[in-house]
């Protein structure tokens, strides 16, 4: 009995033990300092199509070699394989040689972020998508939100809408309204879904910083706080001109959209002369001290009045873990 007590006891032990020791590898395996094979999934390796070893990432870590144009375009004939080397409908297998790690982002023609006290948002941005580098994109299709001077925050389903395109995009309010900035990087929220929408953000990574002039970019203010109260967002009217609209944001008050209302999803409903809204664009709600800072993005369009709203309070982390990879202070793109 005390030989087979012993035995049970070492047994516990060693089990306690390596228990202990994946929590210890799984908590090095959350450090931001990983390296790329550890941070984008390396245990699932793979056959690339070019028949050499791969891994398996989001298809936004490939570059060109695995598009037919910039930005993680996918083309069609991708959607018709039966069987893919990885899981996952954005998934792609990609030579290590072609995995590109997340852009560094410089920082030196930027100040602290603009918290607006006005309707105009100088960081507003327009999203147009081409199918093809000899067109030209005739209407706004999304809206997103300057960070820095690099990087917009958008809808998921904005990118998802223009997998077959190449995204370029505009900022009506600097010094140069038209100039076209070519999207070179894409990324969705890892838990993003379709068709409920819950964690419906993207980021997008201009190939270029947004020129303003003699003076440096200012960017939006995010704030993860919940949306509540008198707030704003934005949206383009009938001649592609973006506009403000008022918001009134309280807790259940997504009838139109069957009454879901959760952590991470809500409603604002309108309290304007009329309700204009597009995917992609910025919630903005008065900070504590007093200006407009960006706590959510528009998920839908208006439906009767009401907006749904995707809370960035409940991807805080997810945003503070892809600004940190790209090098972007909290100073950018938080209000001091």
């Amino acid at each position: 009995m005390e030989l087979l007590r012993i035995i049970v006891v070492s047994t516990i032990f060693l089990a306690a033990t390596a228990y202990r020791l994946i929590r210890e590898v799984d908590d090095d395996n959350n450090d931001d300092n990983l390296s790329l094979d550890q941070r984008f999934v390396a245990e699932n390796t793979c056959i690339a199509k070019n028949g050499e070893d791969g891994l398996c990432v989001h298809e936004s870590f490939c570059n060109e070699e695995h598009t037919i144009m910039p930005g993680g375009v996918i083309h069609k004939s991708e959607f018709r394989e039966l069987a893919k080397p990885c899981p996952g409908q954005f998934i792609w297998c990609c030579t290590k040689a072609l995995v590109i790690e997340p852009p560094i982002i410089s920082n030196k023609n930027t100040e602290s972020c603009l918290a607006p006290q006005s309707d105009v948002i100088p960081w507003a941005v327009s999203l147009y998508k081409i199918a093809d580098v000899k067109q030209t994109a005739q209407s706004v299709f999304c809206l997103g939100s300057l960070i820095g001077t690099r990087i917009i925050l958008t809808a998921a389903t904005c990118l998802k809408s223009a997998q077959q395109h190449m995204l370029y995009a505009r900022i009506p309010g600097s010094p140069e309204p038209a100039r076209n900035y070519t999207v070179r990087h894409r990324k969705f929220h890892p838990e993003y879904n379709s068709g409920s929408h819950v964690f419906d953000f993207g980021l997008l990574v201009l190939e270029e910083e947004v020129k303003w002039g003699s003076k440096k970019g200012q960017g939006a203010c995010l704030d993860f706080q919940k949306p509540a109260g008198d707030c704003m967002t934005l949206g383009f009217d009938s001649n592609d001109e973006i506009t403000s609209t008022l918001l009134k944001v309280t807790s259940g008050s997504c009838s139109n959209f069957g009454g879901k209302t959760t952590s991470e999803i809500t409603c604002g409903t309108n309290a304007d002369d009329q309700c204009i809204a597009t995917p992609g664009g910025p919630v903005l709600c008065e900070s504590k001290k007093g200006n407009a800072v960006v706590v959510g993005v528009i998920r839908s369009e208006c439906n009767k009045d009401q907006i749904q709203i995707g809370n960035i309070a409940e991807s805080s982390k997810w945003l503070l873990n892809e600004m940190k990879a790209m090098k972007v202070p909290k100073d950018v793109f938080i209000q001091k």
